[in-house]
């Protein structure tokens, strides 16, 4: 078991959070601890 965090780039062309809801579901099936940062309103590649 790992106890490094990892950090977790949400980013979302909206306000970003149903991403960021949807992140935390699929992160939560693992035991490592993350560090999310969420980036909304993407309008550019």
């Amino acid at each position: 078991m790992s106890t490094q965090t990892r950090i977790v780039f949400i980013v979302s062309d909206g306000t970003g959070i149903t991403a960021e809801n949807f992140s935390q579901s699929i992160l939560a099936q693992f035991e490592a601890t993350f560090k999310h940062i969420l980036v909304p309103f993407v309008d550019r590649p």
